[in-house]
Formats: structure tokens, C-alpha cells, sequence
């Protein structure tokens, strides 16, 4: 992976705080001014609003400071090299796989695999994970809110290498703001083998509870992928990838 996105993920752990009086603010507030391209133009009225965050994410100065200063000073590959700059990558590298590990109390770096996005990851995991691990009755379960790039992989899936393998929808509750917990419970069975399920839907806004998850799939001792690559920038989670 290109080593720009070591600083991306790096650094938008840390994000500075420029004084604590910030603290008191709403946080769309305080990081506001982070943000250089929400600034453009200045004289904007009303000022810029950007939502399209799922599709593209703005960066930080922080994030853009130290893009350019490993361009700058560090560029080289990463594990491909025994010279200083080489060596210096790499550290750099490792060291984002360290705090990310950290930030999802993942067991290691090792659990640590860098990807553009949830939609590479979850390619990733169809493509060697499933086709090793899926076969005829096995079971994946998602949910009616999810966006086609949690729904087309395990189709492609099931198309091309296990036409036997059952895909579940877990449907929305009666006033259709969340997440029918209850029905997902009796959906798991012994044959289910991998629950996948947004945990901030772009499709209809709905933040489901991703502790009750953890512990619904837990207890019947399914594996689970959590699509949650936007909400990970904002709150800590415990992982539970598998």
C-alpha cells in the first residue's frame, strides 16, 4: 500500500487541539478550521457544508502537512529496502499499523491490513477468506440498509464460486429507524457463517448498535465483518474482525 495513507490513518488519530476551550465546542466547530478546503472561498455565505464524506473524505492539515513532508524528506519504499529512507518508511508504516492496532484493540499489528476502503476490504475478504471458507448451506447475513458494496461481493460470490450459499437480509424494525435486533438473533444459525452489517448507513442515515451486534452474533458464535470505516474516525470501538 502507498505509504501516503500511513500518514492518512496516522494522523487523523491524533488530530490536534488547538486550545482546550475547544473541548466545549460542538466538534464540527473545533475542527472546522482543520479543514483548509472548507475555507474556500473565505467570503462564502453561507460557508461550505460538505457531505459527500462516504465518496471522498476532506483532509486535515495535519494529514496534508505530513503528506508533504514524507514526501519531502522520507520517500521510498516501504520493506523493499536496506537505505535509511527505506528504513525510515518503513518504521513509519509500522508505526501507523501499531496505533491503529491500538485505536480497535485489535490483538496486534498483524490483525492490521491497510486497504483503500471498506469496499476493497470487504472484496479482500470475499475473494480469499470466502471462497477457502464458504461452501454449500453456509450462511452470510446482512442487512436491507446496506450499500451495494456490502451486497455485490457476496453475490459475485455465491455466483461464482458456491451457487448453495444462502445470503439473509435482516429487515428494519416496525418504525424503520434501526435495526430489528430481535429478528437478527433468530436469523443466526449454526450454518450462518459471517454477519456483515453497516454500522452508519449511508442509505438511510440509521447508526445501529454495534455493541448489541458484537454480543447477539457473539452469543451464537458467528464471525463477523463490520463495515464501520466512517465511524471509526469518530468514536473507538472494540473490533471484533474475524
Amino acid at each position: 500500500m502507498h505509504a501516503s495513507w500511513l500518514f492518512l490513518l496516522s494522523l487523523l488519530l491524533a488530530l490536534p487541539i488547538t486550545s482546550p476551550l475547544a473541548l466545549l465546542s460542538p466538534l464540527p466547530t473545533r475542527t472546522r478550521p482543520d479543514f483548509p478546503i472548507l475555507q474556500n472561498p473565505p467570503e462564502a455565505d453561507p460557508p461550505l457544508v460538505y457531505l459527500d464524506s462516504s465518496a471522498t473524505s476532506q483532509k486535515p492539515l495535519a494529514v496534508l502537512n505530513s503528506l508533504t513532508d514524507y514526501y519531502s524528506f522520507h520517500n521510498a519504499n516501504v520493506h523493499r529496502g536496506a537505505h535509511r529512507l527505506s528504513r525510515d518508511a518503513t518504521e513509519m508504516y509500522e508505526s501507523a499499523r501499531d496505533k491503529l492496532s491500538a485505536f480497535i484493540n485489535s490483538p496486534s499489528r498483524s490483525s492490521v491490513v491497510f486497504t483503500k476502503g471498506a469496499t476493497e476490504s470487504i472484496n479482500l475478504i470475499t475473494n480469499t477468506w470466502g471462497r477457502q471458507n464458504l461452501g454449500p448451506g453456509d450462511e452470510v447475513v446482512l442487512s436491507v440498509m446496506e450499500h451495494h458494496s456490502n451486497i455485490v461481493p457476496w453475490q459475485l460470490l455465491k455466483q461464482y464460486h458456491s451457487q448453495d450459499i444462502v445470503i439473509k437480509f435482516c429487515p428494519l424494525n416496525e418504525n424503520n429507524d434501526d435495526l430489528d435486533y430481535e429478528a437478527l438473533a433468530g436469523m443466526i444459525t449454526e450454518r450462518t457463517k459471517v454477519v456483515s452489517l453497516v454500522h452508519t448507513s449511508n442509505v438511510l442515515g440509521v447508526t445501529t448498535d454495534a455493541s448489541r451486534i458484537y454480543k447477539i452474533v457473539r452469543s451464537q458464535a458467528a464471525p463477523e465483518a463490520g463495515k464501520g470505516r466512517k465511524r471509526v474516525l469518530e468514536r473507538q470501538k472494540s473490533a471484533f474482525w474475524s
